[in-house]
């Protein structure tokens, strides 16, 4: 079976399995965004214990919220591609530095990549690079 082929195939399962996380997440953040309502709200169950979780909202809540659809997003992205046909390849396109393609074992381990081998150690590269520096910006002479 030819590499293509193999990468088609895989796309649309993974179409399948994505569009069941997308559905799972949408509902764990639909839980959560109610939770973070009814910390707003001040709709408790029971007898409060202490005099300040009376205006607590549900800060935990709200990030589980945000976070799960910022899944959902990569998800989406991820779904686009497939249709668009793009899938399995680097999205660095003109800018790339290896094949300009991902390999299948590569996305067989995390369908949500991006880039090919060669482009994400670059990328890797870069974003340590800016950890590093925004560490460093503190430390600097003069510079506070």
């Amino acid at each position: 079976m030819s590499k293509v082929s193999s990468l088609k195939r895989s796309a649309e399962n993974f179409k399948g399995i994505l569009r069941g996380a997308r559905e799972d997440l949408f509902r764990e953040k639909a839980l959560a965004e109610d939770d973070f309502v009814r910390s707003l709200n001040n709709e408790t169950s029971g007898c409060m214990s202490h005099i300040a979780e009376s205006n607590a909202p549900n800060r935990a809540a709200e990030r589980r919220s945000i976070d799960l659809g910022h899944r959902i997003q990569k998800i989406d992205a991820v779904l686009g591609r497939i249709d668009r046909g793009t899938f399995g390849k680097c999205l660095k396109q003109d800018e790339c530095e290896g094949t300009g393609n991902i390999e299948l074992e590569l996305l067989l381990k995390n369908p949500m990549r991006k880039y090919c081998q060669i482009c994400q150690e670059v990328e890797d590269e870069n974003q340590a690079r800016s950890k590093k520096l925004a560490s460093c910006r503190g430390t600097l002479p003069g510079k506070h």
